[in-house]
């Protein structure tokens, strides 16, 4: 899919790159992003540094549903980047 070039890739740290998105750390960003980011929502599980730093597609300070529209939104192809 297109998708997974769209999304930004970015350096955190000197450790790792990351891919904006990409919740569950697979390498892509994909509908188990969102799911995985609305169980944390919910207090179903826990996401880890790397995982938060991903998921704040928004930049705004916040990781909230917003975060989870916004993927579900690139996956459709209605936004073109993250």
């Amino acid at each position: 899919s297109h998708s997974q070039i769209k999304a930004e890739s970015f350096s955190v740290g000197a450790k790792f790159a990351a891919l904006k998105g990409d919740v569950d750390l697979s390498g892509k960003v994909n509908i188990n992003d969102a799911t995985e980011l609305q169980l944390a929502l919910v207090d179903k599980t826990t996401l880890n540094d790397r995982q938060r730093t991903v998921a704040q597609v928004l930049y705004d300070g916040k990781i909230n549903i917003r975060d989870v529209t916004m993927i579900q939104l690139f996956l459709a192809d209605i936004i073109e980047y993250l």
